[in-house]
């Protein structure tokens, strides 16, 4: 606001002074010669009027002082001054003429009356040549783009502000020109005012049409400014700018946000502003949105952007955006200035056609992970293919005796054609080779099925001859792959259903054999005793400190799993009193050496203070389980900012090798700011741990972390995200009708389950189907999921796997604990339907196995003997 201060602050002083001696001005008798320009004169001061200030002088003399002509534009600052404000008690005025008009007086007298034009800037008022005073005054021929020059503001509105540069000439200085602070640009009223000045430069001036406009900005020294959205494209310039200066910008796709987003162009408004960063200074301005370049934020090295092939290597993984599908493959833009190419073949384990190349991977779609397979003369080439990646299996690794997995990739007449897992070697074989029956041939196979189990018969350079002949496999192998025809989605199901079954079991013959423990303690100490069958040993655990449960994990001395334990119990429970018995004699010697080698460095497995943790951590540093017992340490000492300190470090220093492992704090930090952070805390570091893991795994752990602290709304929030983020995905849609059914939500599970088949292949229906009956049969109504289930079936009548799974859910509903008494009625039908069937033998076998164990511990002899003649009847049919 004290721009104009200084000479002419003091003359003005000082003829306020003068006014106080001599109240009377001094008589200009001879205008012409004592009016020329540069001349000193003194007049008394009358009004303002808007932006100009009015004075006179005897006999005969008006002058007026605009705005502008009060500051010097060298000391400007564009702060916005209003040195109007400081004349308003003046009195008397010194300045000097810059040009004089003479005009007839309005009293008809004949006389002449002199309005003169006036300045009072500091670098005017000493004597100056003529000329300097005729530079001063602003004309319509001057005013040349980027001419600078003293603007005041005139008027004030939403989308731009006028100004004045001279009375009479006028010039608009529109929004993206007021500032490069976004904040400025929306509360324009609030940051600009009348009768304040500016310096301004011109963009354009047209004098015939009377139009000028200006600009507040320096565009020499911008590199950041604000822009306009005006148009939004699903390609490789996916927007377009308005900058400031009557200037436009495009942006590429790769610099619209630093994270790769999925579509990020639907994220963008037309007509919104943004802050951009310009990135070249051609005539085609190219901006970019990036925070890392806006704001100079630092890039981690999955934002970063590859300049130039150089940068790349063979085997890493990159992400870019496709910005052209042709039959012949996809371009993907990995930055700005770097677009690489994926071939048709590359881009899928499957084959797939031209013609579907355009829709598998529209412009603007993001793809992630994708592996440079060659790098050539600046030309980059890319694979989807999971077998390009580092440590996949070639022809070479492969010999014959060898069994492999694999996916159908085609079916011909004469063979199949497998695509192997882990690599891009394709096999083939022959017809001749797929079944010991002729029951079974290439046709049964469909493009995409799941070959678990094949053996190599012959490797001639990159052609591969395999066989799945039941009768090449040993009978070891045929063991392990009993279940192969059964899909892995229903094993996991069946798996569920069994668990609980298991349990059941478990916690009776852990009664039963509680008195016989008691009794055999003292020897088993010793190692001589014998275990019961249905009891495995467990190892003693040693003493320790005061355990904390931390959400996901449980934290305590003994840092075992508790999935590590039931797994080895499933074990241990099918092993003979021999083995049990070895097994418990090489444990106890383990657990003694153990003992031992631990018994000068206790701290190393009870850690009581922060200086064991960190002893700890110099030599288990990359262990997630030692970082979050560190963090539950600080915890249970009631210091959370220690522990968010640890949990910093953590995710800092667990490395990359170990995925899993830097999953497990990230998945820490998240339970720690879930449960004692606020909402912002939390989702910010949530954001971070989806940009440094996989984003699905993350998701999920977000919506059980609210799910174990009884948070229910939020918990639905994360699943309705992760639905939204990812649609494809089966696990995410069956996790989120798991958590409505146990909450009690059964109708809003199924209004989820209709969108979640829209939204899902075809081939994923079937699991997701079946695992909505289970939970009405668990959490809902039986009824409707046995409605669920002959639904199911009717499209699906030979899938053994879901009858399995049927049968599970409807035994375990129709008998205790579920009801009072066992209602066979409800459950036989479904095995003579079933039995029916014109199945293979080995599935019929499984399936009046199951229908005997049904009817030994809930039948009679009498059934037992109706199931054994079926079957009997059945094999007598073969």
């Amino acid at each position: 606001m004290q721009l104009f201060a200084g000479c002419c602050y003091c003359r003005m002083l000082l003829a306020l002074g003068q006014e106080r001696r001599a109240k009377t001005i001094r008589r200009i008798k001879r205008p012409e010669e004592q009016l020329q320009p540069g001349s000193l004169v003194t007049l008394r001061v009358r009004s303002i009027a808007g932006l100009q200030l009015l004075c006179s002088a005897p006999v005969h003399v008006r002058g007026h002082v605009h705005a502008t002509q009060l500051v010097d534009i060298g000391d400007m600052a564009n702060h916005g001054a209003m040195p109007l404000q400081r004349l308003r008690s003046a009195r008397i005025l010194e300045a000097r003429v810059l040009r004089t008009k003479q005009r007839d007086s309005e009293t008809g007298k004949g006389d002449k009356i002199c309005h003169v034009e006036l300045t009072c800037r500091p670098s005017l008022m000493d004597p100056k040549d003529a000329s300097e005073y005729e530079k001063a005054l602003v004309r319509w021929p001057l005013l040349l783009p980027g001419t600078r020059l003293v603007a005041a503001v005139v008027s004030v509105q939403k989308s731009c502000i006028w100004m004045e540069v001279a009375p009479g000439i006028r010039g608009r200085v529109a929004l993206l020109d007021l500032s490069p602070d976004l904040s400025v640009l929306r509360a324009v009223a609030e940051h600009f005012k009348v009768g304040q000045v500016f310096q301004a430069h011109v963009l354009r001036a047209v004098s015939s049409r009377k139009e000028l406009d200006l600009s507040l900005l320096d565009f020499e020294a911008q590199k950041t400014c604000v822009g306009k959205l005006r148009k939004v494209h699903e390609g490789e310039a996916a927007a377009v700018f308005e900058l400031p200066g009557r200037r436009w910008g495009s942006v590429h796709i790769t610099e619209l946000f630093d994270v790769w987003a999925k579509r990020p162009t639907q994220r963008l408004h037309v007509g919104s502003l943004h802050e951009v960063a310009i990135l070249n200074d051609k005539e085609k301005l190219e901006v970019s949105l990036r925070q890392s370049q806006v704001h100079g934020h630092k890039e981690v090295q999955e934002e970063k952007r590859p300049k130039s092939a150089e940068e790349l290597k063979v085997g890493q993984k990159v992400s870019g955006y496709v910005v052209s599908a042709v039959p012949q493959g996809v371009f993907v833009a990995l930055s700005r200035s770097l677009t690489a190419r994926i071939k048709l073949k590359a881009l899928s384990d499957m084959p797939v056609m031209k013609e579907a190349v355009a829709k598998m991977h529209p412009p603007g779609s993001l793809l992630r992970d994708i592996i440079v397979v060659q790098i050539s003369e600046g030309r980059v080439e890319l694979s989807l293919r999971t077998g390009d990646g580092p440590g996949g299996l070639t022809c070479e690794q492969l010999s014959v005796g060898d069994v492999v997995s694999g996916k159908v990739k085609a079916v011909e007449p004469y063979g199949l054609f497998v695509r192997l897992d882990n690599s891009n070697v394709d096999a083939f074989i022959h017809k001749s080779e797929i079944a010991d029956s002729a029951s079974i041939t290439v046709n049964s196979y469909a493009v995409g099925a799941k070959i678990h189990q094949a053996k190599v018969l012959k490797v001639d350079g990159s052609r591969v001859g395999l066989t799945i002949k039941p009768s090449n496999f040993s009978g070891e192998e045929l063991e392990e792959d009993a279940d192969s025809d059964e899909m892995p989605e229903m094993q996991e199901l069946l798996a569920e259903l069994q668990k609980t079954r298991k349990k059941g079991k478990k916690r009776k013959a852990e009664a039963g054999t509680a008195a016989k423990e008691a009794k055999t303690k003292e020897r088993e100490q010793e190692g001589d005793a014998e275990v019961s069958e249905e009891e495995p040993w467990q190892p003693v655990q040693k003493s320790a400190g005061a355990s904390f449960e931390f959400a996901e994990f449980k934290v305590d001395s003994a840092s075992s799993s508790d999935a590590a334990d039931e797994e080895d119990d499933e074990q241990t429970l099918q092993l003979s009193k021999r083995q049990k018995k070895a097994k418990r004699k090489e444990e106890d010697k383990e657990l003694q050496k153990q003992e031992a080698e631990n018994a000068d460095g206790r701290w190393a497995d009870d850690p009581q203070s922060v200086e064991d943790f960190e002893r700890l951590l110099l030599t288990q540093g990359d262990t997630s389980i030692v970082w979050i017992r560190y963090m539950a340490f600080h915890l249970k000492m009631s210091d959370l900012e220690k522990a968010r300190q640890v949990a910093e470090r953590a995710v800092k220093h667990v490395g990359f090798a170990d995925s899993k492992e830097r999953f497990n704090v990230w998945v820490a930090y998240m339970n720690l700011e879930c449960t004692f952070g606020s909402d912002e805390t939390s989702d910010a570091i949530f954001r971070r741990a989806a940009s440094h893991n996989e984003a699905k795994q993350v998701y999920m752990q977000l919506a059980r972390i609210h799910e174990r602290n009884k948070k229910p709304s939020l918990a639905v929030k994360a699943y309705e995200a992760c639905t939204r983020k990812f649609p494809q995905s089966k696990k995410v849609w069956m996790s989120f009708l798991g958590f409505l059914y146990q909450t009690g939500d059964a109708e809003g599970a199924r209004k989820v389950l209709p969108k979640s088949l829209a939204a899902l292949p075809r081939q994923k229906h079937p699991v997701v189907v079946s695992k909505a009956a289970i939970l009405e049969y668990q959490h809902g109504s039986p009824d409707r999921g046995r409605s669920i289930f002959e639904g199911l079936l009717d499209s699906y009548p030979k899938r053994t796997d879901l009858w399995s799974v049927y049968f599970d859910a409807h035994i375990k509903a129709h008998t205790p604990p579920k009801v009072p008494d066992p209602d066979c009625k409800q459950i036989r039908p479904l095995f003579l339907r079933c039995c029916a069937m014109p199945l293979k033998a080995t599935k019929m076998r499984f399936f009046f196995k199951r229908w005997l164990d049904f009817e030994m511990k809930w039948g009679d002899a009498q059934s037992q003997e109706q199931v054994r003649a079926k079957a009997r009847d059945f094999v007598e049919s073969l």
